[in-house]
């Protein structure tokens, strides 16, 4: 869970919570994240206000690349 700059109308710091695949769990404005293998992968946004009432949800799909490798590795 991360908090940001981002606020609820209220004035209160949103926190921004991303679960990518089925277990990992990433906070923040914007998340990096590393893919192990190719593929379709589940991705949620759920959005908090500071007491931790749900503002909003999305969820969609990632297309992980396939990973190449290069000569010599």
């Amino acid at each position: 869970r991360s908090r940001s700059r981002s606020a609820a109308p209220e004035g209160q710091a949103l926190s921004f919570d991303w679960r990518v695949g089925t277990r990992d769990v990433l906070g923040g404005e914007r998340v990096r994240y590393g893919f192990t293998r190719a593929g379709d992968v589940p991705v949620e946004l759920t959005v908090s206000d500071g007491t931790g009432l749900v503002c909003g949800t999305a969820s969609g799909t990632a297309t992980a690349p396939a990973l190449s490798r290069f000569a010599g590795q």
